[in-house]
């Protein structure tokens, strides 16, 4: 968790022309490391009535069930752990305040190392 990349999803998708090509370009950012799906609510990702984060993270990975899918507030735990640098997380769609102060704390506490 060392380096920070950053697409919205209109740029990602392009109204659904796009989502093949920016997708292996993510992943082409990160590389062979399996990442966290990092959501506001992980109890709601299969939920087929809001699946923008789902979809997402399947054109992303390239499989069906993209593991494991993590709170936003998990994120400090996750960035002090030994194997930090080595950990690819996938912020999708932080919307609710506390899921954007856990992610810029993470980015803060990774900027000033």
């Amino acid at each position: 968790m060392t380096e920070i990349a950053y697409m919205v999803r209109e740029d990602w998708a392009q109204r659904g022309t796009a989502m093949r090509e920016s997708s292996d370009r993510v992943r082409s950012w990160l590389g062979a490391a399996r990442p966290a799906w990092v959501v506001g609510k992980p109890e709601k990702f299969d939920d087929k009535l809001r699946s923008a984060d789902r979809e997402t993270s399947v054109y992303i990975s390239g499989e069906r069930a993209p593991r494991p899918v993590i709170d936003f507030s998990q994120l400090e735990k996750i960035s002090s752990h030994a194997h930090a640098p080595q950990i690819a997380a996938v912020a999708l769609h932080p919307y609710e305040e506390e899921d954007c102060e856990a992610l810029r704390t993470v980015v803060a506490r990774e900027a000033d190392r």
